[in-house]
């Protein structure tokens, strides 16, 4: 007999996950969202803030398997936690090393929590995965992915005001104690999927391999993989810039660039809840609808290269994340089934941050040597070879890890 407490209990992980991987942003955007203030100030220069953003995406990069691996053999919730908590200790300690002038304390620190975000992509995914059946994922990944761009609003919001109102150290230790709270609200309430709670993993007699590392022998993951290359080279470069951006080149105050930024999430949010509900009510294929996604996506970027106007900030938002959601999220999850959804997610995430990897140098190198339009058209080049490559042809296998 279904109880209420049963039908409950899908959403209620739907929750306390979307609030983790939400939460994780508080401590994710809140140093883009004070750059301007720490360089003007003298607390550190503009390559060393390059740096720190190398450093970061490099351990957040290299973590993401491990973390998708042990997410699969253990315990999604203790992972979780565990990076929930060290992400908040880490942006504690920044700044105390900026305070020192230490280069490799801040860079260490930063370093240290970009390897603890890496457990949030992984095992948020494992726990919706185990919660819901291939049937309903698009559709409820997609509203469920509204995490990264609310939380991305309010990260914004919250280090802008907390920088100007009282400090800027003020935006490294208000969001890390908020961060401590939603950890601790997790090893309390989230639980682990029990064996009558768990979708029943798809019967499939495709491919099957015991090895989720074997994925990358697949042409249909190696595109994935590949196109979201390119999209978080564009995501995460808007992510650590834009309020940057927005202060130096237009005159913005510090919180007011902060809140524009804040407008690509806005838009955002609502292309991924579009995206899914599109795919799932007119039976669309994923992968063409992200296709589209991103042809959009290269001509706004033009439009905003040419005339730089906050009006068209919620259009890249909308036309990047909606692909971003479902490449990462419900694709993964549906090539790889529930038992091995953690591992080629993060698998999908690990290898494209190697795109936000690169922005690090690339940001800063291509707008002191061409300025900022030349980058924005080369965001424009990369969305539309990603939406070309999204349509190449690939076998119609899908991948199932194989189980006992």
């Amino acid at each position: 007999m279904v109880t209420i407490k049963d039908m409950m209990r899908p959403w209620a992980t739907f929750l306390l996950t979307w609030l983790s991987y939400a939460g994780l942003y508080l401590t994710r955007k809140n140093l883009s969202a004070v750059k301007g203030v720490l360089v003007r100030e003298g607390v550190v220069s503009l390559e060393t803030l390059s740096t720190m953003d190398v450093g970061y995406l490099l351990a957040y990069s290299i973590s993401m398997v491990p973390a998708g691996m042990a997410v699969d053999n253990g315990s999604p919730v203790a992972v979780l936690v565990a990076g929930l908590v060290g992400s908040s200790l880490a942006t504690i300690a920044l700044p105390y090393y900026f305070g020192l002038g230490s280069f490799w304390g801040v860079f260490i620190a930063f370093s240290i929590n970009g390897m603890c975000q890496a457990a949030g992509w992984p095992s948020t995914a494992k726990l919706m995965s185990n919660r819901y059946p291939a049937s309903q994922r698009v559709a409820i990944m997609g509203l469920w992915s509204t995490n990264y761009q609310l939380g991305g609003v309010f990260a914004s919001m919250l280090a802008g005001y907390l920088s100007v109102a009282h400090s800027w150290k003020m935006a490294f230790y208000v969001p890390a104690q908020v961060l401590l709270c939603i950890a601790g609200c997790c090893l309390l309430f989230l639980q682990d999927s029990p064996e009558e709670e768990t979708v029943k993993t798809e019967k499939r007699t495709d491919v099957q391999v015991e090895n989720p590392i074997i994925f990358l022998c697949h042409s249909i993951v190696v595109k994935h993989c590949s196109v979201y290359v390119a999209i978080k080279l564009v995501r995460y470069s808007l992510l650590f810039w834009l309020p940057f951006y927005l202060a130096s080149e237009h005159g913005y105050e510090d919180d007011a660039a902060a809140y524009l930024s804040t407008l690509i999430e806005i838009g955002g949010s609502v292309g991924v809840v579009v995206i899914g509900f599109f795919c799932q009510k007119f039976n669309v294929a994923p992968g063409h609808a992200c296709s589209g996604f991103l042809l959009c996506l290269a001509v706004v970027m033009c439009a905003y290269a040419a005339t730089p106007s906050p009006f068209l900030l919620p259009f890249i938002g909308f036309f990047l994340y909606g692909p971003d959601s479902l490449i990462v999220g419900a694709i993964g999850q549906n090539l790889a089934g529930p038992r091995y959804a953690g591992s080629l997610c993060a698998l999908i995430n690990g290898v494209g941050s190697l795109g936000a990897f690169a922005q690090g140098y690339l940001t800063p190198v291509i707008t002191q040597s061409y300025g900022w339009t030349a980058l924005f058209h080369l965001f424009s080049l990369s969305s539309l070879c990603a939406s070309v490559v999204l349509l190449l042809p690939t076998p119609s296998i899908v991948l199932h890890a194989k189980t006992e």
